[in-house]
């Protein structure tokens, strides 16, 4: 049969890849697969986990190309191999560690997965949609602490601030 994602005619290593909603399948396999950790939408994919990848729609969610956005909750969220890890993702966002499966990689979309900043960070954000967020953590070192943030914007924006979870707090 054919497949619309990957045919492979020969030897083939792949690690931290996403391959889903193919039409004729995500895999057809001519010779062997060589995988690491990877995600597949369908069963075709020999050896790739399966799961709903939860993908957003491909767009611009910033850098050079499209992609396609993973949703909180994803199985690719933190499943990378992390020895096989690119620093950056398409987009050109530094990878944590452990990574994101795919070529892009959750950063700042939940409280979860919000970035830590130090002091002297300078955080430039753009919003593709009025629903979009970014969260950004900000340790304050004592209670008391004065944290300040400049925010310059054409456009209208809106900034929460929220206190710690009751089981965070020391």
């Amino acid at each position: 049969g054919s497949a619309g994602g990957l045919f492979n005619a020969s030897n083939a290593f792949l690690t931290n890849n996403i391959i889903a909603y193919n039409n004729g399948g995500n895999c057809s396999a001519g010779a062997g697969w060589n995988v690491g950790v990877n995600l597949a939408s369908d069963d075709t994919c020999l050896d790739f986990d399966i799961g709903d990848p939860k993908l957003g729609p491909l767009r611009d969610n910033g850098g050079p190309t499209a992609t396609y956005a993973l949703a909180a909750g994803s199985p690719a969220v933190d499943a990378g191999n992390s020895d096989q890890c690119p620093v950056i993702d398409q987009r050109g966002v530094e990878r944590p560690f452990p990574c994101d499966l795919g070529a892009y990689e959750l950063v700042n979309a939940t409280r979860d997965t919000a970035a830590l900043l130090t002091p002297d960070d300078l955080v430039v954000a753009t919003a593709i949609s009025a629903n979009d967020a970014n969260w950004y953590r900000i340790d304050a070192p004592q209670p008391g602490s004065i944290i300040t943030a400049t925010m310059t914007s054409a456009a209208d924006y809106d900034l929460f601030l929220f206190a710690p979870r009751i089981d965070e707090e020391s």
